[in-house]
């Protein structure tokens, strides 16, 4: 009878071999699959820091990865670093226009999306840069200076401005947690310095909410009056007040006469009524000043400025 005891021992040797060796053959597949997968790059074709495609193929790269996390943790780990880097730099390249093509409230939305749905879920323990809790938590400092500076751009140069539309500004810059004094002097002056002057707002709903907004502002120490003169001017500027708003400005001259320390808006509906030849109707002369006038939704940001006067 053939003897087989060579074969055994050849069997044994392959075997010793193969035990040996696994670790060396697994991690060669999964690199070779990860060589046979589409650069990161692909996924950002679109120009967008986030999309379902990207979150798509991040999740892809991480899951092969996941596959050496048991073999070579020092390979995984070299792995995840290298493509949270690739995302960064991705990231970097398509900032520089992500305003002019989408605006500042597409790119928060993007930033918050990219942080918590890829950064924070895959890479939090690589990624080294660490945010307070009074910091807005973005993946590069250039997101917050282009929102910032988008805005006051806006607020300088822009016609046609709406109350809500200054409103929301200001809750971004809350957002993004800028909202400080420097910050908000900074927005104010800026649009304060609009070229379109007393022509630059062009709806006015929403003044509780800026009301609202003037209380959290003057709580900074902050002269809130300039502001809100600007307002009003706008107000007036926009109601194209004529022979028929006659009644109208009687009441707004009233409220403000009654207010002797408020000198400025005074004048300016002094010198309008000047031109307006129509007078009063003798009803609103015999009824004189009354406070409810303070009440009336159109005297809104009237009454409130004068509160502060």
């Amino acid at each position: 009878m053939i003897s087989l005891s060579g074969f055994k021992q050849i069997e044994d040797m392959i075997y010793k071999f193969l035990k040996k060796n696994r670790k060396g053959f697994e991690i060669e597949n999964v690199l070779y699959i990860i060589r046979s997968m589409k650069p990161i790059s692909d996924a950002f074709v679109n120009k967008e820091i986030y999309s379902d495609k990207i979150s798509k193929a991040v999740a892809e790269y991480v899951s092969v990865y996941e596959q050496l996390k048991a073999i070579d943790q020092e390979q995984y780990d070299s792995y995840m670093k290298a493509l949270l880097i690739a995302i960064i730099d991705e990231v970097r390249m398509i900032l520089i226009n992500y305003i002019v093509r989408y605006g500042y409230k597409k790119l928060l939305e993007d930033n918050d999306n990219l942080i918590e749905n890829i950064i924070y879920k895959y890479f939090k323990s690589y990624y080294e840069t660490t945010f307070e809790e009074t910091e807005y938590k973005c993946i590069n400092g250039m997101i917050i200076d282009y929102t910032i500076t988008n805005i006051c751009n806006r607020l300088t140069f822009c016609i046609c401005i709406t109350i809500n539309e200054i409103v929301d500004v200001f809750v971004t810059i809350k957002y993004i947690k800028h909202f400080n004094k420097l910050h908000i002097e900074n927005i104010l002056k800026f649009l304060m310095e609009n070229k379109s002057e007393n022509s630059t707002i062009s709806d006015f709903n929403g003044m509780q909410e800026l009301i609202n907004l003037c209380d959290q502002i003057k709580d900074m120490e902050i002269d809130i009056k300039p502001f809100l003169r600007f307002i009003i001017l706008n107000k007036i500027k926009n109601n194209h007040y004529g022979e028929k708003d006659a009644d109208e400005l009687f009441i707004l001259h009233m409220m403000y006469q009654n207010n002797l320390c408020e000198l400025p808006i005074t004048n300016v509906i002094g010198m309008i009524r000047h031109h307006i030849t129509t007078p009063p109707t003798i009803y609103l002369i015999l009824k004189g000043f009354v406070n409810e006038y303070f009440d009336e939704p159109r005297f809104m940001i009237d009454a409130y400025y004068l509160s502060l006067c």
